[in-house]
């Protein structure tokens, strides 16, 4: 009889060490797919100082409040420069159909700091993201469609 007893033990401690085994897998890939990874990883080209035309862009959106709600803020600093130099991508979609995605006169406009911007022109080569409303905390991409045209406006979450 006590042979029985130690093969049923064995038996039910190798199941319970391999059922609790499975169960930490399950919950690992459980919290990594739920989970955020909510460090920004800033590029190298943050570093740099702001040109003349993002300076242009940002002193339009903030007016006269620029020093105080931007330049004194080193975090707002870097934030503002990814946003300009690695967020937001435009590109020219002519393969798929566009239609389904938002239309950029949906967003609203910026104008907390400078009542006086109105929805401006679409110019690829001269975009200022800063004027829109945009959700630049998204914790995913999005995408907008210029109106009336195959262009795409591209914001990356700075979260990926």
């Amino acid at each position: 009889m006590s042979k029985i007893n130690f093969i049923i033990i064995f038996y039910f401690s190798i199941n319970l060490v391999f059922s609790q085994e499975n169960n930490n897998l399950k919950s690992v890939d459980i919290n990594k797919k739920y989970s955020y990874n909510w460090v920004v990883d800033h590029p190298k080209n943050i570093q740099l100082p702001f040109t003349n035309l993002e300076i242009q862009k940002i002193e339009y959106v903030y007016g006269d409040q620029l020093k105080k709600y931007v330049l004194d803020k080193p975090s707002r600093v870097k934030d503002i420069k990814h946003i300009l130099r690695n967020r937001v991508v435009i590109q020219n979609e002519d393969v798929k159909d566009i239609s389904n995605y938002p239309l950029l006169s949906t967003v609203s406009i910026f104008d907390v700091f400078n009542n006086s911007i109105k929805f401006p022109l679409f110019n690829k080569d001269n975009f200022n993201p800063l004027i829109y409303n945009f959700n630049f905390n998204s914790k995913t991409r999005l995408i907008y469609r210029v109106d009336n045209t195959n262009y795409l406006i591209v914001i990356k979450s700075k979260f990926n």
